[in-house]
């Protein structure tokens, strides 16, 4: 039994639906024609990938959120997470 392997690139998360092989063959003078369908279809769920971020990128990634909806306690409060993230980073690669 032949088995074989594709790929289906997929840029844009959501649901998608991925049709069987279709397969086609014929003569070289186009006397005949073939065609089959291999595999079962299947269907998938593309999930963005996951990046870690470093905490203290946290208040500067999310400064424009903060500054439309005027979260500034939460604004706050992210900065001195990030700030005490950035001195923790600072202790473990100095000594």
């Amino acid at each position: 039994m032949a088995r074989g392997s594709d790929r289906a690139p997929l840029t844009r998360r959501g649901h998608f639906r991925i049709d069987p092989l279709a397969i086609r063959t014929g003569d070289p003078f186009g006397f005949f024609e073939a065609s089959a369908a291999v595999g079962q279809g299947v269907s998938v769920v593309v999930y963005p990938r996951l990046e870690p971020v470093p905490a203290w990128k946290l208040p500067a990634a999310a400064m424009s959120f903060f500054h439309r909806r005027s979260h500034w306690a939460d604004w706050t409060a992210s900065h001195q997470v990030g700030l005490a993230s950035a001195r923790q980073v600072s202790l473990n690669s100095s000594g």
